[in-house]
């Protein structure tokens, strides 16, 4: 996710929430208010999770920008165990 490492230096306003659901939520909040969101998630649980938040967001033509981050292709041909894996190199 370095990706995150802008925020600051771009002068982002990040607005943590306590899961992805709720970040969708808040995105969506957000592009109603100022035009348009964006909430960042970790693949799998997370982005399936901001899945329901962001489906209001789409029937209503909210504009709102779901950032999936994902294991370098370099992390998931090492065999470690990343983010919801086992170690198996199944990322399904």
């Amino acid at each position: 996710m370095a990706l995150l490492d802008l925020v600051p230096k771009e002068k982002l306003n990040w607005i943590g929430t306590p899961n992805e659901l709720v970040g969708a939520y808040a995105a969506d909040g957000y592009a109603r208010e100022k035009g348009f969101g964006a909430v960042i998630t970790t693949f799998g649980p997370g982005e399936l999770s901001a899945l329901c938040g962001l489906g209001g967001s789409y029937c209503e033509n909210v504009p709102v920008l779901h950032i999936v981050g994902y294991p370098t292709a370099q992390a998931k041909a090492s065999g470690r165990i990343l983010h919801h894996t086992l170690g198996d190199l199944s990322y399904e």
